[in-house]
Parts: structure tokens; sequence; C-alpha cells
């Protein structure tokens, strides 16, 4: 049973491969796959609003290098550009408080920043948050909620 988010990258060769395997043969042809726009649209988003709306906080259950393709334009220039407005406090948050409002986009910049920020504790504390999203959204969905 797991527990926390996947990150592709911690996982052996073996477990990957399986992983994208399965991924390739299910995800990928379900109604659920979208392939992301070639370029940022004019809202700065990567993926169709229905889509981004369709994934909701189940995006937490993708791997975090997919997680991180829901970045919008504005995290990922600030994160790429290591900008002073990205700090400790960007994290000083309750997630259960602000659960209703999380979206797959939220979680998109949460998990870029989990891998791309120069600072480690940045992306130690993104991924907390990931963590916390999922151990939430999982209750909620075996409790049929």
């Amino acid at each position: 049973m797991i527990e926390n988010i996947v990150v592709l990258s911690r996982l052996s060769q073996d477990a990957q491969n399986k992983y994208l395997e399965y991924y390739n043969s299910n995800i990928r042809t379900s109604e659920l796959y979208t392939e992301p726009f070639a370029e940022y649209d004019k809202f700065g988003l990567r993926y169709p609003i229905e889509h981004l709306d369709l994934m909701g906080k189940n995006l937490v259950f993708l791997p975090l290098e997919f997680m991180a393709d829901y970045v919008d334009i504005i995290t990922k220039t600030h994160v790429d550009e290591n900008s002073p407005q990205l700090t400790v406090n960007s994290f000083d948050f309750d997630v259960a408080d602000l659960f209703d409002s999380i979206n797959a986009t939220a979680i998109g910049n949460a998990a870029y920043i989990a891998m791309h920020h120069t600072n480690p504790t940045l992306r130690q504390l993104a991924e907390n948050k990931l963590n916390e999203i999922f151990v939430i959204q999982k209750a909620y969905i075996n409790a049929g909620i």
C-alpha cells in the first residue's frame, strides 16, 4: 500500500519500468490522459481547464515527475529564475484548512518546486505538503467522499 507520493527517480530501475509500463497501458489510454499544450496558453497553463478540473486533487496520485508537468508559468518562472518570491513562509499553511481550494495546478506548482528549486529546504517543504494532500485525498477516497 502506497502511503506517500511516488517519486520515480527514487525507485529502482525495475520498479520504474513496471510503473511506466502500467502508466502507458492504463493511464495514457484512459479518458483522464491529455497531452499538454506545446506552449503555455494565455492563462499560463499547459493543460485545458476541463482536464485540470477532471484531474483535480487526484493528480497527487501520479509520480512527482508527472505532477510537475502541471506547473503554471508563474511558478515555473519563479523557480527557474531562483526568485526571492518563494520562501519558507510560502509553505506556512495547514493543508487541511485549504484542502477545498487545492487544485491540479497547485499540486503541479508544489511538485515543480519539490523537483527543481535550488533550495533543498523549499524542495522538502513542497514535498511534505504534497504528502499531506496525498494522505487527505486518499482518506476521502477510502471514505467514499
